[in-house]
C-alpha cells in the first residue's frame, strides 16, 4: 500500500460506469468499517476512498485494487477482470511528454 501523500506510478483500473463504485461499497461492506477506518486500514486518504475514487473521479491503482480485495475479498479478481474491468490502463496513461 502507499503512504498518504504519495504518488503512485502504477497501472491504473479502469472499470465499467458504475463498477468502480459498487467494487468500493462491496469492500466497505466486507469490511465492517466505516470510509475513515476503512482508509486508514489501507494507509490511504479518507477522500481518495470515499469521494475520488467511489465517485470515480478517478481511476484506482492496479496493485491497490488487488490488494484491497485480497484483504476484504468479497468475490475473485479473475471474476472482477472479466465482469467489472474495462480496460487495464499503462502506466502514466494520462500525461503526455512536452516536446521542447
Amino acid at each position: 500500500m502507499r503512504k498518504i501523500g504519495e504518488v503512485i506510478i502504477d497501472k491504473r483500473v479502469k472499470f465499467k460506469r458504475g463498477f468502480q463504485k459498487l467494487f468500493l461499497i462491496k469492500i466497505k461492506e466486507k469490511s465492517g468499517l466505516t470510509w475513515k477506518q476503512l482508509a486508514e486500514s489501507l494507509n490511504l486518504c479518507e477522500h481518495t476512498i470515499s469521494y475520488d475514487w467511489k465517485s470515480e473521479k478517478s481511476t484506482i491503482p492496479f496493485s491497490i485494487a488487488k490488494n484491497i480485495l485480497k484483504r476484504y475479498p468479497f468475490t475473485n479478481w479473475k471474476y472482477i477482470e472479466k465482469n467489472w474491468i474495462e480496460k487495464i490502463l499503462i502506466e502514466n496513461w494520462g500525461q503526455k511528454k512536452l516536446e521542447v
